[in-house]
């Protein structure tokens, strides 16, 4: 009994000074500020040049209007010019070298997989850098579809005034405008430098091939043909005039 006695109170020992650890509360440094809630991640967008240094996030929807108020001057322009009723026809014709230069920014783009700028940091939310569009930068769809506007309003100006200078004009200022969606879209930090100059360099090339195109007597056509079975195949062809 004595010794039953004993190894209870040894175990009582044993067990109190943890207890009595376990309800005493840490020390806390009276210079401790109270904890606070986490800030949530916000979306900043780091700069190209430094992956570490936040660029500005307004230059993104600046491009963005931009691009639409350039779009919208454009076919303002031709009405001015010739009418609303014939200024359809060349609007056709720069909207199809604007859709072009999407075309082709969209196929480079995919092919080529080159990662936006914002994915060489980690400041950017990590839903950004895991989305599908973070391996989209080569080349510029903005920058292309905006000199591909600049180019075809001047080529359809200089058609319409061949003795007058107002499609150098329409060039340089539409040019200008161009030139800054394409820089917006740099310092927004979606896209590297080569990438915009790609895409001008692109956009302004299919503003002068689709406007030479409608003008030549080659055109181009697409052709559809089905079999019995009702498999078929799809393509272009080339068609002129004697």
């Amino acid at each position: 009994m004595p010794r039953a006695t004993s190894t209870v109170v040894v175990g009582l020992l044993l067990l109190s000074p943890a207890a009595a650890l376990a309800q005493v509360p840490a020390a806390v440094p009276p210079d401790a500020k109270a904890p606070t809630a986490a800030a949530p991640l916000t979306p900043i967008v780091p700069s190209p040049e430094n992956p570490r240094r936040p660029a500005y996030p307004g230059w993104q929807r600046a491009s963005n209007y931009g691009l639409l108020a350039f779009s919208a001057s454009a076919a303002t322009l031709l009405m001015i010019d010739e009418g609303p009723l014939h200024a359809l026809n060349d609007a056709a014709v720069v909207a199809e070298s604007a859709l072009a230069g999407v075309a082709v920014s969209s196929m480079m783009t995919i092919a080529l997989g080159r990662p936006r700028p914002f994915l060489y940091g980690e400041k950017a939310p990590l839903s950004a850098r895991n989305s599908v569009d973070g391996g989209l930068s080569f080349l510029s769809s903005h920058a292309a579809v905006s000199f591909a506007i600049a180019t075809s309003s001047a080529m359809t100006i200089r058609r319409r005034h061949p003795q007058s200078s107002a499609a150098w004009w329409v060039l340089a200022g539409g040019g200008a405008m161009a030139s800054f969606v394409a820089t917006a879209r740099v310092l927004g930090g979606m896209h590297f430098i080569t990438d915009s100059i790609g895409g001008a360099i692109v956009g302004a090339s299919l503003g002068v091939l689709i406007p030479a195109l409608h003008r030549s007597p080659v055109t181009v056509m697409p052709v559809v043909s089905f079999a019995d079975g009702g498999s078929g195949w799809r393509g272009l062809a080339l068609g002129t005039r004697f």
